[in-house]
């Protein structure tokens, strides 16, 4: 199938899914975990390595069908984000947010039957891009509150990168990096203070002419302090950088994390 062709059909499972219940942003979070599944079936096939324990491979889910491939997903999810290293940073709390198994099969032969890690990444960029285009028109509805919400609540939010528009994808498209800590279930919000560097605000780059490169990031690496984050402080020479008590965020319009 054509990538134009893949990118459709992606996004128009999108829409079938929203019309079940299933938000934007679950739906990237979901594809995103099995194309990985998909893609180290493929490493497999290719005689590279695989990170993936034999039990939990693509291969057992396409497979399945009804209620057994809704129960094996579930339990493949929760099993790999036990798991050490990058595997189990991937899927840590990961949950099967597709509850109607007919569409999980689905969606799971529609990812079958391509060969993802031969496509392009602007293929696969133009999948995403639309994806969280999708999502951000439902956070204006009003879901995006509550994820930001709970976003500070259930995880220890410490650090937002702002970054200009524009230069992983196309003109105009906005990009931030949020750094945050699982934490166990508590009865008060684990985000106690927000640190923001806006390398967006005056800063011109673009996504060829003007590219980003690592010594560009080289004042937000010594402003973050990766050594010990109680060490931070704000400095007057660096305006990019500031901190934001959990009450303030909380007091924003809508939550927004849009911040300059």
């Amino acid at each position: 199938m054509g990538a134009p062709k893949i990118v459709n059909k992606v996004w128009n499972y999108a829409h079938v899914l929203r019309d079940d219940g299933v938000a934007y942003g679950d739906y990237v979070e979901q594809i995103t975990y099995l194309i990985f599944l998909k893609m180290a079936d493929e490493r497999e096939l290719a005689g590279q390595d695989v990170v993936v324990p034999a039990e939990y491979r693509w291969s057992n889910l396409v497979k399945l069908d009804g209620d057994e491939l809704e129960i094996h997903y579930r339990h493949t999810l929760e099993q790999l984000g036990k798991k050490s290293g990058m595997l189990g940073t991937i899927f840590r709390k990961a949950q099967n947010k597709i509850q109607d198994s007919a569409r999980l099969e689905s969606l799971i032969k529609m990812i079958d039957k391509e060969a993802w890690s031969t496509l392009p990444a602007d293929v696969k960029g133009e999948i995403y891009e639309g994806l969280l285009e999708c999502n951000a028109q439902d956070v204006k509805g009003g879901a995006g509150e509550t994820v930001r919400k709970n976003l500070l609540e259930r995880y220890d939010v410490h650090t937002l990168l702002r970054l200009p528009t524009g230069i992983f994808y196309a003109q105009g498209v906005k990009a931030k990096v949020i750094f945050f800590d699982a934490k166990p279930t508590a009865k008060t919000a684990w985000t106690k203070q927000l640190w923001v560097y806006d390398y967006r605000t005056n800063v011109h780059k673009t996504l060829k002419q003007n590219r980003l490169a690592l010594a560009d990031f080289a004042e937000f690496v010594d402003c973050y302090r990766a050594d010990d984050r109680n060490k931070r402080h704000e400095l007057p020479i660096i305006e990019r950088w500031k901190a934001f008590a959990y009450a303030e965020l909380i007091a924003r319009d809508k939550t927004n994390l849009d911040i300059f």
